[in-house]
């Protein structure tokens, strides 16, 4: 298995972030700037990494996958506590 370019990381990194602010998340919301910065992470460096961020503004949270290996998808699934 290879693991991901950099150039793939940043091209699923930032089409996620679009896709969230597309659900009306605002980009100063706590979460948001959390999500940005795990997102800066591995968009940078490329670590795997996957865990829940909250949304507390708008009353959701987001169980993140951000995998290291090419071929496999990153995923945000946002949703109500």
């Amino acid at each position: 298995m290879s693991v991901k370019s950099q150039a793939e990381r940043i091209k699923e990194g930032l089409y996620l972030l679009e896709q969230v602010r597309g659900t009306g998340i605002l980009q100063t919301n706590p979460g948001y700037i959390e999500l940005k910065d795990r997102m800066a992470e591995w968009m940078r460096m490329g670590p795997a990494w996957s865990g829940v961020i909250f949304f507390p503004d708008c009353d959701r949270k987001a169980k993140i996958v951000l995998p290291a290996i090419a071929g496999r998808p990153p995923t945000v699934h946002l949703r109500a506590p």
